[in-house]
């Protein structure tokens, strides 16, 4: 009964009070199966799974982020990040853009790679997180850019 709760129960709070190996890489774009695939990882791994639905909410997020994209965080970094978030596994973005700096600082890891259908991955992104940006970029989220 308690792998049944576990699999198809509802959705749970990770209680970590040890710490846990990262295990998989996620390396799929945004709009793949992610979303679904976070849930799935949060079922069935003993850490969490970091996805962009997390991306800035975590303590250390707004100085990690910005740091990785200019390129300035270090393996140790990396390893620090990871281990503070209890994470277990990593998909989607930002983190997948990063599968191959993380294939090498975790070589027993799986690399998951999530594909779709190139065609209905345009309309995804198009009616979705395309739409989010361009909203980003107009004037209507000017107190958006404030506090970004």
């Amino acid at each position: 009964m308690e792998l049944i709760e576990k699999l198809v129960g509802a959705k749970r709070i990770k209680e970590q009070e040890d710490e846990v190996e990262y295990v998989l890489i996620g390396a799929g774009l945004p709009r793949t199966g992610t979303s679904s695939t976070l849930t799935a990882l949060e079922q069935l791994l003993p850490g969490k799974c970091h996805h962009m639905q997390r991306a800035l909410k975590g303590e250390g997020d707004a100085v990690f982020w910005p740091k990785a994209g200019r390129g300035e965080v270090l393996e140790e970094d990396w390893k620090h990040f990871i281990k503070c978030e209890g994470l277990s596994a990593s998909v989607d973005f930002p983190m997948s853009l990063y599968w191959k700096d993380l294939m090498e600082m975790y070589p027993n890891a799986k690399v998951l790679l999530t594909v779709r259908d190139p065609n209905k991955w345009y309309l995804s992104v198009k009616n979705s997180i395309r739409k989010v940006g361009a909203f980003i970029d107009s004037w209507g989220s000017l107190p958006l850019k404030l506090v970004l």
